[in-house]
């Protein structure tokens, strides 16, 4: 027959071992996601190419580096620039790398800082220092 007091041991036991067992279960530091075949979610580059170009031409406007006729100009461009515009190999920003930057750019009291000052918008921030293309020629 089993004493109360080697009941109590065998109940402590099995609690710490669930314990541990639940632990090993969980996923290990640093794991990020599945192994599924879909991936990570990668920005829309058309998408991010657009919004930065339209970000870009309001701030010049706003920032007074431009004047109104300027501005439609670069508007009228922002389509066909961004035509064929991808991501390089190795880069693969997240939406929402791609949107900190897009933010940046749009913030009114960031209007007068340098585009090329816009620490989200650097390409170490976007895509790990993999450098980014320009659209081919032929739009492809």
């Amino acid at each position: 027959m089993i004493d109360s007091r080697s009941l109590r041991r065998l109940v402590l036991r099995a609690a710490a071992g669930t314990v541990i067992l639940l632990a090993l279960g969980g996923p290990t530091p640093g794991y990020i996601g599945s192994c599924d075949a879909s991936g990570p979610r990668v920005a829309d580059p058309a998408q991010f190419c657009v919004d930065r170009r339209q970000a870009e031409c309001a701030r010049d406007y706003y920032g007074m580096r431009i004047s109104a006729d300027m501005y439609n100009a670069c508007a009228m461009t922002i389509e066909s620039s961004c035509a064929g515009f991808n991501w390089t190999a190795g880069c693969s920003p997240s939406p929402e790398t791609a949107g900190a930057c897009v933010s940046a750019l749009r913030e009114m009291s960031r209007v007068g800082t340098a585009t090329a000052m816009i620490p989200e918008c650097y390409m170490e921030s976007l895509c790990g220092a993999a450098p980014l293309v320009s659209p081919d020629p032929d739009g492809i």
